[in-house]
């Protein structure tokens, strides 16, 4: 009896020593990985990560920069290799807000979270035949998050406007574990479905400012209106100040745009050079001239409407 107790113990301080050095093992690989990842990060322009985020087998993961309104997707390759002439891998895919069309959040392979796009309708382009047809686009496009079931299996799924990788998967865990470590990583899940749901709102919130543009037909504001300037010019003649002849020759001149008299201007605050994220080329300022708007300002990319980039114009 006492030989069994004793080999017993054994075996249970065999199982506590393997499960710490398993433990050890995990928590240096995850060490070394974030060190990669955060050097291959440096390394680009334009891309300062707040947020890293990398999944249970080291090989998928997310970073967000705040600042730019920008995820950051992260694959990882060969972190595992046993051959040392091949070095780890970090490949980086650089999206806006806006191309990140859902969230989901699943358990055992059952979706138990989910949040969309609210301005998807219609216009996404995995469309029905990854969520099931359209009555399963515009029924599941409605910007709610719907929970159901309990099971053990986490993964965080990520729905991208790319038709050729459209889906960008991050496993938290993917066998039993203990109760601590299973509600450790269905917190970390949590959390970062709650900071993409963040993402997807902002990304509609500037969805609708866009609407708004092209509803109420935003325009540049002119300098000054040659046809005012030759009303003015016609006003002048008819009260006699002017005769035929010298209207004639001031309206030549103001439709000559070479040799056009600009009228003087009061002092103008200059707005701030601002670039366009997506064409990396100046934008200009825009006033809304009607509606709900009406007089306020934005930066809008000079290749609108090609290019639906906008930003708010602050002085």
């Amino acid at each position: 009896m006492i030989e069994i107790l004793f080999f017993l113990f054994l075996i249970a301080l065999l199982v506590v020593g393997i499960s710490s050095v398993d433990a050890s093992f995990k928590a240096s690989n995850e060490k070394d990985c974030k060190e990669i990842i955060n050097s291959k990060l440096k390394s680009l322009s334009n891309f300062i990560p707040s947020q890293i985020i990398i999944g249970q087998h080291l090989n998928y993961g997310l970073a967000i920069d705040e600042e730019r309104n920008k995820i950051c997707l992260l694959i990882i390759t060969n972190f595992f290799s046993k051959n040392p002439n091949i070095n780890p891998n970090v490949s980086t895919r650089i999206i806006p807000y806006k191309d990140i069309l859902s969230v989901e959040l699943f358990q055992n392979g059952t979706s138990i979270t989910k949040t969309v796009r609210s301005s998807q309708i219609g216009g996404a382009v995995v469309g029905g035949f990854l969520l099931g047809g359209a009555g399963a686009v515009i029924g599941g496009l409605s910007g709610k998050t719907e929970t159901t079931g309990k099971v053990n299996h986490i993964a965080l799924r990520l729905t991208i406007n790319d038709v050729k990788n459209p889906l960008h998967d991050i496993i938290l865990l993917d066998k039993e574990e203990s109760e601590y470590i299973y509600k450790q990583q269905l917190q970390l899940a949590r959390h970062w479905h709650g900071i993409i749901e963040v993402v997807i709102k902002r990304a509609d919130e500037e969805e609708k400012k866009l609407q708004v543009i092209e509803q109420e037909n935003i325009k540049i504001v002119p300098q000054y209106s040659i046809a005012d300037e030759i009303k003015k010019l016609a006003d002048l003649h008819s009260s006699g100040f002017l005769t035929l002849e010298e209207f004639q020759q001031q309206k030549a001149k103001l439709l000559d745009i070479g040799d056009t008299p600009k009228p003087k201007e009061p002092a103008q605050i200059k707005p701030e050079t601002k670039v366009c994220s997506k064409c990396n080329i100046p934008m200009q300022v825009k006033t809304v001239t009607k509606g709900e708007q009406q007089g306020k300002q934005f930066y809008v990319c000079s290749n609108y409407p090609t290019c639906r980039e906008v930003y708010k114009f602050e002085t």
